[in-house]
Formats: C-alpha cells, sequence, structure tokens
C-alpha cells in the first residue's frame, strides 16, 4: 500500500482537463454532443483567389501583376514583375522577373471578431519567392523573403453568388516589403486587386476531457 502512494500523487500531478475542438460535416455535432458533451458551433474553412496590380514604391520599378490562392493559412501564387541591381551609384535599369510564391497569413478578424471577419479581413502576412530574372538576356537565379499585410472587403451574398456556394466577390489591398538576395535591391511593393472569397460549412465540436500520465 505504502509503494503505490507515489504512483497515485505522480498520477494526480500530471491529470489534467483537457480542451479540444473537432472540425465535423455539417449535422454531425448533435450526434457527437450526446456522446462526450460540450458545445457545437457553426465555422468555414475558407478558401480565397486573389489578383493584383503590384506598385513599387520605387519609380523606377514599373508595375507588375499577382495571382495567389488563400486556403485555411497557406498562400501559394505567381508574381510577375521587374528588379533592380543595388549599385553605387544607384542606376535605373530595370529587370523583367516572374516568380512563384508561397507563405503565411494570420487572419485577424476571424480569431478576434468572427461576426465580421466573413466581410472584413485584416492579416500580417509572410513568404518566400524564387523565380527567374532576365538580365539583358541573360537568365538568372531570384530568391527573395517577404512580409506585409493586407485588408479586405467582400461583398455580402446577392443573387447567386453566396460566400458559402459559389463565394462573392471584394476588395484587396495589401503593402509587402521584399528583400532579394544577392545584388538585387529591396523594394517596397503597394498591392491593389481584387479578390474572389468563399467559405465550406463545418460544424465545430468543443469539449473537455481528463488526460492521466505518469510522465
Amino acid at each position: 500500500m505504502h509503494r503505490a502512494l507515489p504512483a497515485l500523487a505522480v498520477t494526480a500531478a500530471c491529470s489534467h482537463w483537457v480542451s479540444t475542438t473537432h472540425e465535423l460535416k455539417p449535422g454531425e455535432c448533435a450526434a457527437e454532443q450526446a456522446q462526450s458533451g460540450g458545445t457545437c458551433s457553426e465555422g468555414v474553412i475558407e478558401t480565397a483567389v486573389v489578383a493584383t496590380a503590384t506598385a513599387p514604391r520605387d519609380s523606377r520599378l514599373s508595375p507588375g501583376v499577382m495571382i495567389y490562392g488563400r486556403h485555411r493559412l497557406l498562400d501559394f501564387g505567381l508574381d510577375v514583375g521587374s528588379v533592380r541591381r543595388e549599385t553605387t551609384p544607384p542606376v535605373s535599369t530595370r529587370y523583367l522577373t516572374v516568380g512563384g510564391d508561397v507563405g503565411i497569413h494570420v487572419p485577424l478578424m476571424a480569431f478576434c471578431a468572427p461576426n465580421l471577419a466573413r466581410y472584413i479581413e485584416l492579416a500580417p502576412t509572410a513568404g518566400l519567392d524564387l523565380g527567374l530574372i532576365n538580365f539583358s538576356g541573360e537568365v538568372r537565379p531570384r530568391g527573395d523573403g517577404w512580409y506585409g499585410a493586407f485588408v479586405e472587403l467582400t461583398a455580402p451574398d446577392f443573387g447567386p453568388f453566396k460566400f458559402t456556394e459559389h463565394g462573392v466577390p471584394g476588395l484587396h489591398l495589401g503593402i509587402r516589403r521584399v528583400a532579394y538576395v544577392q545584388e538585387w535591391s529591396s523594394a517596397t511593393v503597394l498591392d491593389i486587386g481584387f479578390v474572389w472569397r468563399w467559405g465550406e460549412p463545418i460544424e465545430l465540436h468543443t469539449y473537455k476531457y481528463y488526460r492521466m500520465s505518469l510522465d
């Protein structure tokens, strides 16, 4: 009996209530709630497609375009623009570049004000690019990292366009700081364009369970 006490003490010290949330298809949460308790709430898995014109702050660079998609927190896309060499003294020659992007964003409104996130989104974002530069007929590799933020205003449901079915259009405004590797000059870029957002309805089942551990 005395030897069992230390083990019981460890178990009591390492056991605690844990809260977890599962994503379920619409209509499935009621059965899960009846079995394990907890609460049910509605949610969406959001996807978006963004097309923007890119306007560099440096007037020596030419405007470009960017097309990318978002799913959950992941961003992936393609951009076309121009770069300039970092030289002393500076030169105004610009070179065409194309790159593939991958990044993440944090949808602040979805976390802080979910009732408004359907109509307005504000998110910091960051990522990496890999691509090619046309350096006076010579193809050179390109690499860069970027960070920034964007805000989007999305239309309410109208006519056949519904957020949880075919999606709805909106306006996208963003700003990014792009830091290139090697001899290419960093740039601040303004993104102005359109977004198409839609959400897949889900149910969220949140419940608590008692976890026991001897670790």
